[in-house]
């Protein structure tokens, strides 16, 4: 089980900006993925959004001020968030 299914997100992650995105979209992805990684009860994660449910048991957080940009992932209950994706729904 990975924390990130994309190298992308992970980047954006770990730095703030990844190449081949804009920086507007990768400093608003930046906030969400921080806040999910964090995130260790799924009560926690109703303090900044409110997940919307996917089919196979994935979830979705949208990126602020980007409409058809999402934050994708898993929820475990012992890891959080996992196997988190940027994909444009």
């Amino acid at each position: 089980m990975n924390r990130f299914a994309d190298p992308q997100l992970e980047e954006i992650h770990d730095f703030r900006y990844t190449t081949g995105l804009g920086a507007s979209l990768c400093a608003h992805a930046h906030r969400v993925v921080r806040l999910l990684a964090a995130a260790r009860a799924w009560s926690t994660l109703g303090i900044f959004t409110d997940p919307q449910p996917l089919k196979a048991g994935r979830f979705a957080v949208p990126v602020p001020q980007h409409r058809r940009w999402f934050v994708t992932f898993e929820w475990s209950a012992d890891f959080g968030a996992v196997e988190m994706q940027l994909e444009r729904i």
